[in-house]
């Protein structure tokens, strides 16, 4: 008897998970930490670019960094904002980190340091999300371990509160 044989197709929905999509996710988060147009590899053996700008235009640029308030960004591309958390790299972050009592929410159970984070984060993202909102936009969150977790967080808060929208709201996360 011959195996099932998965063969590629084209995704018909938008929200599905596509290599483009999971790449620019990868550089976005790569790029959230020093530079969003050009990436080394610490043993310089490779040069990583992207053809062409990771999005199209900077809503958000917040590199102000403190306990439970992350490096985050938030870009337009397209149909598509996207909504870039920087993982752990200051001793704020770090504190963060190890800030890990369980919160109860209505929403869930939650770390505490990262649903803090999260908490600081909402009304930016929130006022994205109330702007594109009724303009068929997908908000794509993305981040890499503290960043994706907080990321995690957001994509939760924002399918509470937009239930509606539930179908424009994607989460790719990178060690959360």
């Amino acid at each position: 008897r011959r195996p099932n044989i998965v063969t590629k197709r084209k995704s018909t929905k938008s929200n599905e998970l596509s290599r483009e999509r999971l790449s620019r996710a990868f550089y976005l988060c790569d790029g959230s930490y020093d530079n969003f147009t050009f990436y080394k590899d610490k043993f310089q053996k490779k040069v990583y670019t992207w053809s062409a700008p990771l999005v199209d235009e900077w809503l958000v640029e917040s590199k102000y960094n403190g306990f439970a308030k992350p490096v985050y960004f938030i870009g337009k591309r397209a149909k598509e904002i996207w909504v870039i958390v920087r993982g752990s790299y200051s001793l704020d972050d770090w504190l963060t980190d190890f800030s890990f009592t369980q919160s109860v929410m209505a929403t869930g159970s939650y770390h505490k340091g990262f649903y803090q984070a999260a908490s600081n984060l909402w009304p930016s993202v929130n006022k994205v999300i109330k702007e594109y909102q009724s303009q068929d936009y997908e908000i794509i969150f993305t981040g890499h371990s503290y960043g994706g977790a907080v990321a995690n967080v957001l994509h939760k808060l924002a399918s509470s509160c937009y239930k509606d929208l539930n179908d424009k709201f994607i989460g790719i996360t990178f060690g959360s």
